[in-house]
């Protein structure tokens, strides 16, 4: 709040400036042209009224002051827009580096405008790695010489904008799945989620599915399941396709009537 007083005060002492400094440049002035009539002969201005002179020379003072005042009024408004934008970005870029997910963002010349220190962590890059007006296929070319990098370059773009994205195997085992948005500007932004823990518990699940089918296809009673969402088969064992004459690829899919 004190911030918010002292810059309102700040507006309103820049008219007053200004106007002190028009009273102390025009009071020597005033102060010469009382005292023209005593010391400057007429002849000094050739045929020109000497009170004409000094009007003039007093109303050009006053209009430069006046336009140095707007100037300084100029200055001060745009250091503070530039002051808001600067504390801005800092906290966009401070709330990007503190997500989970790595952040990559391009302008529409494919120019890296973003990249948070979570993209870095994960495939193990320097900041010093990404200059300034690096490319989003020079960062992968980087990346694959660097071995964190399965796919190729055009192979990357064609499968992350996909919905489901672009899952990668990096060297030390761990996953990443890739999501890449084009934005209507002609940038981009991708998004980079270490999918380690999602991927191996997809995998013990789809081998826990394929246990438990292989047990229930075995079991010599008939064995059906159904979907609660709409009621058709998911599964059919070995004596279920026996009892009903139907096989397997018939029955799943299909409700009971």
């Amino acid at each position: 709040m004190a911030g918010k007083n002292w810059q309102a005060g700040g507006k309103n002492l820049i008219p007053a400036r200004a106007f002190a400094c028009l009273v102390v440049m025009a009071a020597p002035v005033r102060a010469v042209w009382a005292l023209s009539d005593d010391f400057a002969p007429a002849s000094y201005v050739g045929s020109a009224d000497p009170n004409t002179v000094w009007e003039v020379l007093i109303g050009g003072i006053v209009v430069c002051s006046f336009l140095a005042a707007i100037a300084l009024w100029i200055h001060s408004a745009l250091r503070r827009v530039r002051k808001s934008q600067l504390r801005r970005n800092a906290f966009i870029s401070s709330a990007l580096n503190n997500l989970t997910h790595g952040v990559v963002m391009t302008d529409p010349h494919q120019r890296i405008i973003f990249c948070n220190d979570r993209y870095l962590g994960i495939y193990g890059l320097q900041r010093s790695d990404v200059p300034r007006h690096m490319t989003g296929p020079e960062l992968l070319e980087l990346r694959s010489r660097r071995g964190v990098l399965d796919v190729s370059i055009e192979a990357f773009y064609k499968y992350a904008e996909r919905p489901e994205g672009l899952i990668t195997e990096l060297p030390d085992g761990r996953s990443v799945l890739v999501k890449y948005f084009a934005l209507p500007n002609g940038g981009s932004v991708a998004t980079h989620e270490d999918y380690s823990e999602q991927r191996k518990l997809s995998k013990q699940l789809a081998s826990t599915k394929q246990f438990l089918e292989s047990v229930l296809d075995n079991v010599p009673v008939c064995v059906a399941a159904k979907s609660i969402e709409n009621g058709r088969y998911i599964f059919a064992n070995r004596a279920f396709e026996r009892f009903s004459r139907f096989s397997r690829d018939t029955i799943v899919g299909k409700r009971a009537d």
